[in-house]
């Protein structure tokens, strides 16, 4: 029997955007500049690094948090790891441009084993996975992030259970679609087609594959009509939804009448001055 990921239009990377797209990874780049101003920095849970030699990022895309940190500590080795070779090869070009001897960027798939020897880093991050890690390999992921862990090293991860919640109908309208896509494709841990699920279970997550010392902070990001940060997130939610236009179509979430005509109300909606929008991210990290 076909797996939901094998019965869905998606490429061989799972990811519910297509990997290898142009748009794509400049909509990365741009989140990733937003979720730094939005949590305040590369690592805003620890004061520093002491300690953390080798780092390695999971799912880089086009290397946005990788090279800024590569950059920020000249003396840390960093790793990162994609699928993608569209993204991939952009951050080798950023590598190059910064001159930048300290990052190393290799392809590979998160969902497999991972090509790298026991105990090989300080520090593993990943950021939003739950768009391409399903509910049943997020515990073989973590696993391997065990065994690729120096002792006393740290995993970190970040997600969001929604895209948002604002008071614009339609974008509500897209933000369920989009769950309902995580829920069909059995990504994110959610009860219902609302949500990803993923705050309730990362946590549990961390401690059935050994991790101590678990912690939690979560972030709010105001994007309302008039905050310092509308404008960066409203290009995000614009293409992230034009994006997605595509597989809820292929996966006979909506028709692409529908979704035309809640991506022209979304963006007047999202427009108004009476714009409300909230949004949330969560980092939990442990020691191994």
């Amino acid at each position: 029997m076909k797996t939901p990921e094998e019965q869905s239009p998606l490429q061989k990377s799972g990811y519910v955007f297509d990997a290898e797209s142009a748009t794509e990874m400049a909509r990365l780049l741009l989140q990733d500049r937003l979720i730094n101003e939005m949590v305040g920095g590369l690592f805003p849970e620890r004061a520093d690094l002491n300690g953390i030699e080798n780092i390695l990022d999971i799912g880089c895309g086009p290397g946005g948090w990788a090279l800024d940190v590569a950059r920020s500590y000249p003396r840390k080795q960093i790793t990162g790891i994609d699928i993608s070779d569209t993204m991939l090869a952009y951050a080798n070009e950023q590598k190059k441009l910064h001159t930048l001897e300290n990052i190393h960027f290799a392809k590979m798939d998160a969902r497999e084993k991972l090509i790298f020897a026991n105990q090989s880093f300080d520090l593993i991050n990943i950021r939003y996975a739950a768009g391409y890690i399903s509910k049943h390999v997020w515990p073989q992921l973590f696993n391997e992030c065990v065994r690729i862990t120096k002792p006393g090293g740290i995993l970190r991860v970040s997600e969001t259970d929604r895209m948002g919640l604002t008071n614009s109908i339609s974008f509500e309208k897209y933000a369920y679609y989009l769950a309902f896509l995580l829920s069909k494709l059995e990504y994110g841990f959610a009860a219902d087609p609302y949500s990803f699920g993923m705050s309730p279970m990362l946590g549990k997550l961390f401690q059935d594959a050994g991790y101590t010392d678990i912690q939690m902070k979560s972030y709010i990001l105001d994007f309302s009509y008039g905050t310092p940060l509308y404008h960066v997130q409203l290009q995000n939610i614009e293409i992230s939804c034009q994006l997605l236009q595509s597989r809820f179509k292929k996966m006979a979430i909506a028709t692409q009448e529908e979704l035309e005509s809640f991506y022209e109300a979304m963006l007047r909606e999202l427009a108004g001055e009476n714009f409300c929008g909230i949004g949330y991210l969560f980092t939990f990290w442990g020691k191994i």
